[in-house]
């Protein structure tokens, strides 16, 4: 340590008070001599535990109770300039600056410290939303990697089948067309789905894109999505139940909503057997409503839980009778909900069934918080 000053004030107790950072004074053997009433002040410890504790072998071990962090980086570093994390009496931590001052007639070294745990918290918060930024910019673009493949893929069976059709239909008898058509139809019944549920995503994506929220009646918008799959459930003699007040209002975009219940509504017949039943529920939680669609299904693998909403995870099986889906429907919703200030969560055991609860604000102006319950404030969409 070669900094050093040439004029040496006398170090007196006051002299030392009236300095307004934390301030230390160590020997030439690195034996703590002093400690100002600022260092105490900032550590919560008084002058005799620093004294006693901290500076000793035993007190410096991580696990012992007047442990703080790397401060006897103080008395043992060679630089002029350097920085330490104090743990103080509380247990929060600060980020500290040190600054090194000789005192050569004293053989003594004086040392100011200065706390930048605001910038340092800014710091290490920006880093995080770096990091996240990053990690999501990866997982959009594997997600555009899987889509694209997705949506150019059919195209090899949509093209050979219409030149199947094209070409030798004269040689092709009625019950072939006939097949080959259906196939056809469903297969692009199925590209038009993915891209019905992608157009809905990136609409939610698009910056400054804003929800058209009004009161909505639940059972109403729950009836005229279940007429839509009237055909569906007979196909495979489900049964479907209905259970929610007619008089139950959400404030929500009745658009959306519609692409939520249709979704889910769609996945429980795809993976219900035959003779199985779906239900419809909500509960009016005053500020809120839960909303449960459940099936007597064959469930989902606990391990796939954890793949639905992620996406870098294209995640996608079959139900009961081969029906295929879009692999972006559940996700879909989860970013309807989230516009809504709403959440959802998956219930699920393996032959035995699927539960999906999400909540909506139940009145206007009112933001559903991490917990469930609702506050007063403007509903923030977009």
């Amino acid at each position: 340590m070669e900094k050093y000053i040439t004029l040496e004030p006398e170090l007196s107790s006051e002299l030392l008070t009236a300095i307004p950072y934390p301030v230390l004074i160590a020997d030439k053997y690195s034996n703590l001599l002093e400690v100002n009433d600022n260092f105490c002040q900032i550590s919560g410890y008084s002058r005799e535990e620093i004294m006693t504790y901290f500076f000793s072998c035993e007190g410096n071990d991580e696990n012992n109770e007047y442990g703080i962090g790397d401060i006897k980086k103080i008395l043992y570093n060679d630089s002029d300039i350097f920085d330490i994390q104090i743990r103080t009496k509380s247990g929060n931590f600060l980020y500290m600056e040190v600054n090194c001052v000789f005192l050569p007639a004293k053989e003594q070294y004086v040392f100011f410290l200065h706390d930048f745990s605001e910038r340092k918290r800014k710091e290490l918060l920006f880093e995080e939303y770096i990091r996240d930024l990053k990690e999501s910019n990866a997982a959009k673009d594997k997600f555009f990697s899987i889509l694209a493949h997705d949506l150019r893929s059919p195209f090899q069976g949509f093209l050979g089948l219409s030149e199947v059709i094209s070409t030798d239909i004269d040689n092709l008898t009625k019950k072939e067309i006939k097949h080959l058509s259906l196939v056809l139809n469903t297969s692009l019944k199925k590209q038009f789905e993915l891209l019905t549920d992608l157009l809905y995503w990136s609409r939610l994506k698009v910056k400054g894109y804003v929800l058209n929220s009004e009161v909505v009646f639940l059972s109403g918008e729950v009836n005229k999505i279940l007429e839509s799959f009237t055909l569906a459930a007979s196909q495979k003699n489900i049964s479907v139940k209905v259970k929610i007040d007619e008089d139950l209002i959400v404030y929500a975009d009745s658009g959306m909503l519609q692409t939520v219940l249709r979704n889910l509504v769609s996945n429980s017949i795809k993976f219900t057997n035959q003779n199985g039943y779906i239900e419809i529920s909500a509960v009016n939680k005053r500020k809120y409503a839960e909303i449960t669609v459940s099936d007597n299904g064959i469930g989902i693998q606990e391990n796939n839980l954890q793949k639905i909403f992620r996406l870098d995870i294209r995640f996608s099986t079959e139900g009961t009778e081969n029906e295929t889906g879009t692999g972006l429907g559940l996700m879909l919703c989860k970013e309807i909900i989230d516009k809504h200030s709403g959440s959802i969560r998956i219930e699920s055991e393996p032959n035995k069934g699927t539960k999906i609860i999400f909540t909506l604000p139940a009145e206007e102006g009112k933001v559903l918080n991490l917990q469930g319950d609702a506050i007063s404030a403007p509903l923030k969409v977009g």
